[in-house]
């Protein structure tokens, strides 16, 4: 996404957490064309900083603790970075109305739980049931009731 991005001339910034040197993201040298900023997702104040002090205008929400044996044996972690970052992010966003024009956040087929039924659709239910899968389908409630009652699209 981000190569995309740079392709079609936008100013790309990022927060990462950390990053891992064996990823195509450092090892392409797009870590270096990108305003990296190091931090927690969950922290609103530097969400907040970040969409301010850049003019963000669209934000990919790609954050989150995506790997389902880490969030089993660390539920909280991923309740902290899937849904109150999201909730953070989508908050900032919302106060910074004078620049955002959209949000998009990026969810999980897990977020319905471990369907028989095949394809996942956007109309299934939400219905995770293990930490990740649970904390991706509270993700998408908070994306979809908080982007409802602002002036934002999803």
């Amino acid at each position: 996404m981000t190569e995309y991005f740079l392709q079609s001339g936008a100013n790309v910034t990022t927060i990462l957490a950390h990053w891992h040197p064996n990823t195509h993201y450092v090892g392409s040298g797009l870590l270096h064309k990108v305003h990296n900023v190091i931090g927690n997702f969950s922290d609103y104040d530097l969400i907040d900083r970040v969409i301010k002090e850049n003019g963000i205008s669209t934000v990919f929400h790609l954050a989150g603790l995506s790997i389902e044996k880490l969030a089993f044996n660390a539920p909280r972690i991923a309740f902290e970075v899937n849904v109150r970052g999201t909730y953070n992010l989508l908050e900032a966003c919302r106060n910074s109305p004078d620049t955002i024009e959209k949000a998009i956040v990026a969810s999980s087929d897990k977020a319905c739980g471990d369907s028989p039924h095949l394809p996942y659709t956007e109309d299934m239910p939400l219905i995770g049931r293990h930490p990740y899968d649970c904390s991706k389908s509270c993700q998408e409630q908070v994306g979809t009731r908080h982007c409802r009652n602002s002036a934002m699209e999803l």
